[in-house]
């Protein structure tokens, strides 16, 4: 919409798919200082948003695509973006409406949380919306190549790396995870269903030795950016201190770094690196 005396041109409302985690409310505050509308849906059975900071919103079932099309629409979105944490559920879980039971034979097919939402970010730009990614309302959250804070990787640390982005990169096409730790050159476990904090969980009790080992955390080769990018934050480097790690590299420009300040800030606290690598070619 253009005024006819004003060379200002309203931008288009916002609709947020939400997940769980603070990056909806996030995308919400930058919406609102870009003097953008918004709209957020959120998802029943699935993790919650942090704070949508009074936002308007509605809760619709994973499987009411129509609805959710309809209620967009309704409230005047252009634009779509995917934000927090969200998982594939069962298939047996799903109330099917009309158009998402058209969807049941690729619902059916697909293996991962990556492809459940690719299959969304599919059905959404054919009713007509566009699909953006989060950084092209947040940019300044992507991770920048080299390290964050005081504390820099060391030789082990480096070849550490290197064997997780290896690995990352060729399980990617397999929509398994986007996380690997490694130690002194062992995998100690990839990530699965459970995610990030799930995983450092894990390999607390496979771990050799204290301050050793490295989170490593790359966007998969067959994955939609628009749909879901790998993310840290000050949360993460909580739980990777509790693993015991030595540090958290991240895939530079791919990656987002939720509240980057407090994320570094604690790491340099706690004597922990946090890195980020130049995205490795296909």
């Amino acid at each position: 919409m253009q005024f006819a005396n004003q060379n200002w041109i309203v931008p288009p409302k916002v609709g947020i798919l939400a997940g769980g985690g603070e990056l909806p409310g996030r995308l919400v505050r930058a919406c609102r200082e870009a003097d953008r509308g918004v709209f957020v849906i959120t998802f029943e059975g699935q993790d919650q948003p942090d704070d949508l900071f009074g936002a308007d919103h509605a809760c619709h079932g994973v499987g009411a695509i129509s609805k959710t099309i309809k209620r967009l629409r309704s409230e005047g979105c252009e634009q779509l973006v995917m934000a927090g944490n969200l998982r594939r559920p069962a298939l047996k879980s799903i109330k099917l409406d009309f158009r998402s039971a058209k969807l049941l034979p690729k619902l059916a097919r697909i293996g991962g949380d990556d492809s459940l939402l690719s299959v969304i970010v599919t059905e959404m730009e054919s009713a007509g919306f566009t699909v953006i990614a989060v950084d092209d309302l947040l940019p300044s959250l992507l991770a920048p190549i080299g390290p964050m804070g005081n504390q820099h990787p060391g030789p082990g640390d480096k070849a550490d790396i290197a064997k997780g982005i290896e690995l990352l990169r060729a399980l990617g096409s397999l929509d398994v995870g986007q996380a690997v730790v490694v130690e002194n050159g062992r995998i100690l476990a990839i990530e699965g269903a459970e995610g990030t904090k799930g995983l450092l969980e894990r390999v607390r009790d496979l771990k050799d030795a204290p301050n050793q080992g490295v989170l490593v955390k790359c966007i998969k080769t067959s994955q939609d950016a628009r749909a879901d990018r790998p993310a840290i934050g000050p949360d993460t480097v909580a739980q990777a201190v509790v693993a015991g790690l030595a540090g958290i590299a991240v895939e530079a420009g791919a990656t987002l770094v939720l509240d980057q300040e407090e994320t570094v800030r604690r790491a340099d606290q706690n004597g922990l690196f946090v890195t980020g690598f130049e995205r490795v070619a296909d």
